[in-house]
């Protein structure tokens, strides 16, 4: 038995947790843990324990939350800061992060905004909070990028491994310098059809005919 609350605190956002049976389902228990007293003097929780949020704060106009299951919501008006120096608040979680929801009035994503969430693309993006708070199914691919957004700004995914996918808005007009750079598993872009500068040479090359 074990109460496995090791990693709270941490900033990788280990799930905390109370162990209960359920979470060993196929384990099988050696008879000398298996008995009245030993359950009795090592009891396991009823229920498992899950935050219900890791982590919140506000960047310029822009407030984000991370929840327990790994999303990180960004809501407000306007653009989300370039995060360079320093690197974005939600940078420390990057690891967790799979899935984002980007509100309605963000116009632009800036530099290093997700920048090596090397997870983000197991889940799609909402188009916004709305979206998912009403139960609409989220958009289709990896990344969608939300309508209503102009400017994605240099290096802003930089890193994000295991993006397949992206879709970009007929919205967007400017894609900056290496914004899906060492996107090593990106293999399908759809562009909008606002284009007006694109300098990210990694989706160039993907555009490219054979």
């Amino acid at each position: 038995n074990c109460d496995a609350t090791w990693d709270l605190g941490m900033t990788t956002i280990f799930r905390n947790f109370l162990c209960t049976e359920s979470n060993f389902d196929s384990h099988i228990r050696d008879e000398e843990y298996d008995t009245d007293y030993f359950h009795e003097e090592y009891p396991m929780a009823t229920e498992p324990y899950v935050e219900v949020t890791t982590a919140s704060g506000k960047l310029g106009n822009i407030n984000w939350e991370i929840d327990s299951e790994g999303t990180l919501r960004l809501t407000g008006n306007g653009a989300i800061p370039r995060c360079v120096s320093p690197l974005a608040p939600w940078y420390d979680y990057r690891e967790s992060i799979k899935k984002i929801v980007v509100g309605e009035g963000i116009t632009e994503i800036g530099e290093r905004a997700f920048y090596r969430c090397i997870n983000l693309g197991e889940s799609s993006l909402y188009a916004s909070i709305e979206d998912q708070k009403e139960g609409k199914d989220p958009l289709k691919g990896d990344v969608i990028i939300p309508e209503g957004v102009e400017h994605i700004g240099a290096r802003a995914f930089h890193s994000c491994l295991s993006l397949h996918e992206i879709v970009i808005p007929n919205s967007v007009t400017y894609i900056g310098e290496r914004a899906f750079y060492k996107c090593a598993n990106l293999k399908k872009v759809v562009l909008g059809e606002g284009i007006l500068d694109l300098s990210s040479q990694e989706l160039l090359d993907l555009m490219k005919v054979d």
